[in-house]
């Protein structure tokens, strides 16, 4: 058993890790970040995955953030 798990490990150490490389965004979401950041008056995080779905988070600081963001929400 111990040297399995060592035969595991050592095959895990020689098999070289890819970088992960920035996706690249498409343009229209590229061209509206800067109005998102603005109208919420803060980096906004938008992520896409392959297939075309993706979500947006809006961090906030305290609860008046919080309703803040609430408030322009609605």
């Amino acid at each position: 058993v111990r040297q399995t798990e060592e035969l595991v490990k050592s095959q895990k150490k020689s098999v070289p890790k890819t970088p992960k490389t920035g996706q690249i965004q498409p343009a229209y979401i590229t061209d509206n970040q800067d109005a998102f950041n603005d109208f919420f008056g803060q980096k906004v995080h938008i992520k896409i995955n392959a297939n075309g779905k993706g979500s947006i988070q809006i961090p906030f600081q305290s609860k008046e953030d919080f309703l803040r963001i609430k408030k322009l929400l609605e």
